[in-house]
């Protein structure tokens, strides 16, 4: 960054936390490599844009959740140290995950399948684990997932998610929830009223797809077409793309996929288990 431009983000960072650089850019903020002058650590500064930070719903909402986001105790969950308002600015400060991002990976092509279903079973057991704390992730996707050395993953972004617990009222922030790609139907239709956290296994049956074949399964060009597909098309298995692919996982994933909301897993632990089969096993 040059030095006009670091000038203009210390304003939008209290003086403890001295921006670095920015790693990320999400539908919710600007993320940057910073350090904690006081803690003497690496962090990630998470902020709100300019043009987010002006609005009342939105700057409320980014404050709950990070304070949700804060009470959460999980090994795969990127920590959160601090969040608040300076300059009218909303941020919050979060672990810094050394690593890269499962979104950076992909591009380099499919995972061989173990690896798939090691990645998507943790994921399935952090959903598990939020769940139990009346918590909906509703955008999880590649790019909020990074993999630390051995491939381990941590949930590092919870943009657009719902606390029951809260009672967010997310329906009048004008914000659409989630990302194309990878949004259950119910979330397409805006029915918010019927998300729940077999919503969140749509997303991760969109995840374990990708990871499989090296291709969404969704794939049109534009925001409208994926919508589109999503309510209208039934994926290509996964086998008809790597036909080295078992049986039992593309059964889980198109499971995960499945249009209607009572045809996917009941819970995320259902889903765990399913895939905690195929690795000790091979089979469901």
């Amino acid at each position: 960054m040059g030095a006009d431009e670091l000038k203009d983000l210390e304003k939008i960072a209290p003086p403890r936390y001295k921006l670095l650089m920015r790693i990320g850019e999400g539908g919710s903020g600007t993320v940057f490599k910073a350090k904690d002058l006081e803690g003497d650590r690496l962090v990630a500064f998470k902020a709100l844009r300019p043009q987010d930070g002006s609005g009342d719903v939105r700057t409320s909402r980014f404050l709950r959740q990070a304070a949700v986001m804060a009470e959460l105790d999980h090994p795969n969950i990127v920590k959160v140290f601090d969040h608040g308002i300076h300059r009218r600015s909303p941020y919050l400060v979060m672990e810094f995950v050394p690593g890269v991002g499962l979104d950076r990976v992909l591009e380099r092509g499919p995972l061989r399948e173990l690896t798939a279903i090691g990645i998507c079973l943790k994921l399935a057991e952090i959903l598990e684990y939020i769940h139990a704390q009346n918590i909906i992730h509703r955008d999880l996707k590649p790019s909020n997932i990074m993999l630390k050395k051995g491939g381990i993953p941590v949930m590092v972004d919870f943009g657009f998610m719902k606390s029951y617990a809260e009672d967010f009222v997310l329906e009048e922030s004008g914000v659409t929830l989630g990302t194309p790609a990878y949004m259950a139907p119910e979330l397409v239709e805006g029915d918010l009223h019927r998300t729940d956290g077999r919503t969140d296994l749509f997303s991760l049956g969109a995840v374990l797809y990708e990871m499989l074949t090296g291709s969404r399964p969704f794939p049109a060009r534009d925001p409208e077409g994926v919508f589109k597909q999503i309510l209208r098309m039934r994926p290509d298995p996964p086998r008809k793309l790597r036909p080295d692919v078992s049986e039992g996982v593309e059964k889980v994933c198109l499971t995960a996929l499945a249009k209607d909301p009572d045809e996917r897993y009941p819970s995320a632990k259902q889903m765990a288990n399913a895939l905690g089969r195929l690795l000790l096993t091979g089979h469901l």
